[in-house]
């Protein structure tokens, strides 16, 4: 969700959100290194796949659409992929908020419906964290006639879990607390979602007024963010 021009680290101030600060948690070179095990994980493990049965990659958007693109481009390095279909499902509860509304609705469904009865579904998610959205999309392509519903995300808050999604599978990138993240295509009310790595939001309130991380924090952070700019 990254700005190009010079390295900042003062207070941020984005229109509408109120004054805050961003928190480097997890480097995009991290990220992308995470994503490659996981495409090769996961192809390690479809040896028993039937020829004759159809694997179907559902994107969820938008925030899991960065993370799509760099988990098939890893999958499509391996042997053996030409083969998957991709698709994309849009779900909403965030809305400009920092916390979700808890009443998770499908925006958006796929382009292909009649191919999902009797194939394999792997959603493909930024993050994890209520669970609800993703019981959600279980239940619905189950109802469609899928014959499995798989989960991959990138991310995965299992302080705020609140229901279990009854998958046939899950795959998590990275466990991470329960602070409020952007970058990697997550979002806040639309902003930070093309910024490299993975960050915290820090807002400046309850006696926060800047950034008092120490200056070795802050030089970690620059030197990540020109390696990923530059290095990766």
């Amino acid at each position: 969700m990254v700005i190009n021009g010079p390295i900042m680290f003062d207070i941020e101030v984005i229109k509408d959100l109120g004054p805050h600060h961003a928190e480097m948690m997890i480097p995009h070179r991290r990220v992308r290194g995470r994503v490659s095990e996981m495409a090769r994980e996961w192809k390690g493990h479809q040896s028993e796949i039937a020829e004759t049965e159809s694997v179907i990659f559902m994107t969820v958007l938008s925030g899991g659409a960065p993370f799509a693109e760099m988990f098939l481009d890893e999958l499509a390095k391996l042997p053996g992929s030409e083969e998957y279909q991709k698709d994309n499902v849009r779900v909403g509860s965030y809305g400009l908020e920092m916390s979700s509304n808890n009443m998770p609705e499908i925006t958006c469904i796929p382009k292909n419906i009649e191919a999902i009865k009797g194939a394999r579904i792997v959603l493909l998610e930024d993050i994890k964290d209520t669970g609800r959205s993703l019981k959600l999309l279980v239940e619905y392509f189950r109802a469609l006639g899928a014959s499995s519903v798989e989960i991959i995300a990138l991310l995965a808050k299992s302080e705020m879990q609140e229901v279990e999604p009854e998958a046939d599978s899950t795959m998590i990138g990275f466990e991470i607390p329960s602070d409020f993240v952007v970058g990697e295509g997550i979002d806040w009310a639309e902003k930070y979602r093309i910024k490299r790595g993975i960050w915290k939001i820090v807002e400046h309130n309850d006696g926060v007024t800047r950034d008092n991380r120490r200056w070795y924090v802050k030089l970690w952070e620059k030197v990540n963010v020109w390696v990923d700019r530059h290095l990766t």
